[in-house]
């Protein structure tokens, strides 16, 4: 009888060990759940502070590249960021609010086909360096491109319209 007891004793023991570990194991992934989305959330606050900062500093000046395949790539890099306040900056300055309302509601998965295009035709365009101070795009997508006084090249139009989620 004795022994019976001192068996139950060490099974009981050790299960409530079991127990205390797993609960350990169980508190201990929960807490690094927790710190992962404190330090998600945290990092997305920065980010778009980074992004605005970023708008606010373009959106007052002329901001592209010095050829027409550098400022596509620049909006291009926004677009795929998902920073399309950033992205209307490569635009003349009467066409940006018209750009920054091409994304309200559109759909993901037509950006990225969206972004596409344009990267196929970045490929076509890399090596074009314009004797005017127009540039005009017709394959795969058709924009317009005008170097500034500064010599900037802006858009002055993307022909392509992003549908709107409905609602």
């Amino acid at each position: 009888m004795k022994l019976v007891a001192e068996t139950w004793k060490v099974v009981l023991a050790v299960v409530l060990v079991q127990a205390i570990i797993i609960a350990w194991i169980i508190v201990f992934w929960q807490y690094r759940a927790y710190l992962q989305a404190r330090t998600l959330a945290e990092l997305t606050i920065v980010l778009h502070d980074a992004e605005l900062k970023t708008y606010e500093r373009q959106v007052v000046g002329d901001f592209g590249g010095s050829m027409p395949a550098d400022t596509l790539n620049m909006y291009i890099g926004a677009v795929e960021r998902g920073d399309y306040k950033v992205a209307s900056t490569y635009f003349v300055r009467s066409a940006r609010q018209q750009e920054l309302h091409r994304f309200v509601g559109a759909d993901i998965i037509e950006i990225r086909e969206f972004s596409g295009l344009l990267k196929q035709a970045g490929t076509l365009i890399t090596e074009i360096r314009p004797e005017s101070d127009r540039f005009e795009n017709s394959f795969p997508l058709s924009f317009v491109m005008k170097r500034t006084d500064g010599g900037i090249w802006q858009f002055e139009t993307i022909d392509y319209q992003l549908s709107k989620k409905t609602q």
